[in-house]
């Protein structure tokens, strides 16, 4: 029986190691047997964000979104050994009953042979449990893989920053999305203004470069866009971004009128011209792959969204735009890069300008 004080922790714990939590529409024998397993196939589910059933102010549209995910994996012939499901189980705020009723859908990969290697949940009360350990395992698991690190878990406490500059993070990215505070009231009811401004104070103290990001299309007037643009800038952020907003259907925010992604272009070339030394990105998670080329032109220097196909990942804004095509796969963007006339810096390269960014930020004996 599941209570109503189920911890994230328990939940991983009973879920997953044990299998103790109820079952609701498991396999029968004939879903299971005469499939083949691959030893080497994995894979990877991320931002399933599965609510609880009749939880005042949640919607439910990820829940068959997710169900369905699960029937896909469990179709593959060859099934994969593992599934790796990464970042923000529960919708919003780790409740109980979103960890209730994700725990039968997840256990139905379990019980078809496919082993659960990792599961974090996303921006909580919960997934910092511990003096943030499992946030802080992740980030050093990962730096051991000789790549630069750019961490997004959301809005922390302040002493948890020195921690995840330690475990190996290079990069520290939470988006104020707008800087009109009485808009930001309205898109974020439950975190306050000035904490999730100081996070990106808090992670340049730490040693940590930042990212600031805002959206289009949320409402915000033209002087709201330009203050954005001028606040990142003063923030001194090496990396600063735009994106226009795309609604989801069953979200509070589904009503809003679409934008072109004009406003966005627009964005990108001010901040080119005003911030020549920044970072910022061309983000495939819009208009996908053949959204590109204008971004890069408009002054974007970075490529984000890259998305592998065939692994069932999936995008954000736009979670099937251009991914199981190749569109957005690592090869097919240096292809277009090249046609482009442009070069993909290496990784030494990058990692060159990082030193050089984090040099500048140091504090001076």
């Amino acid at each position: 029986m599941v209570q109503n004080e189920l911890s994230r922790r328990s939940f991983v714990k009973s879920a997953f190691a044990l299998g103790a939590l109820p079952v609701a529409g498991c396999l029968s024998a004939k879903e299971t047997a005469g499939v083949a397993v691959d030893p080497n196939l994995s894979v990877f589910l991320s931002d399933i964000h599965v609510s609880g059933k009749n939880v005042k102010g949640q919607p439910t549209y990820q829940n068959p979104l997710f169900a369905k995910v699960v029937d896909q994996v469990l179709a593959m012939n060859p099934r994969p050994k593992r599934a790796l499901i990464f970042g923000d189980v529960a919708l919003w705020n780790g409740r109980s009953e979103d960890y209730a009723e994700s725990a039968p859908m997840i256990q139905r990969l379990k019980d078809a042979g496919i082993d659960l290697v990792d599961l974090t949940m996303g921006e909580d009360e919960h997934m910092y449990a511990d003096d943030y350990s499992e946030l802080l395992e992740i980030i050093s698991g990962v730096k051991k893989l000789g790549i630069s690190i750019m961490a997004s878990p959301g809005a922390v406490k302040k002493e948890a920053m020195p921690k995840i500059k330690a475990a190996g993070a290079d990069f520290y990215a939470v988006y104020q999305e707008t800087h009109n505070r009485d808009l930001y009231s309205k898109l974020r009811l439950e975190q306050d203004f000035d904490f999730r401004y100081n996070q990106r104070v808090w992670a340049r103290e730490a040693g940590m470069l930042t990212e600031d990001g805002m959206m289009v299309g949320l409402g915000e007037s033209m002087e709201d866009r330009a203050d954005a643009i001028l606040t990142m800038g003063a923030e001194k952020c090496e990396q600063i971004r735009c994106m226009t907003f795309v609604p989801q259907a069953g979200t509070p925010l589904q009503t809003l009128e679409p934008m072109d992604s004009y406003m966005e272009l627009k964005s990108i070339a001010v901040m080119r011209i005003l911030f020549p030394d920044r970072f910022i990105p061309a983000t495939l998670d819009v208009e996908g792959i053949e959204g590109m080329k204008s971004r890069l032109d408009a002054g974007a220097s970075t490529i984000t969204s890259i998305v592998v196909p065939h692994r069932h990942l999936a995008g954000v804004a736009q979670p099937e735009k251009d991914i199981e095509s190749g569109g957005r796969s690592v090869q097919h963007v240096f292809d277009l890069v090249a046609d482009m006339g442009k070069r993909i810096a290496t990784q030494n390269e990058f990692r060159s300008m990082i030193d050089k960014l984090e040099e500048r930020i140091r504090p001076k004996p």
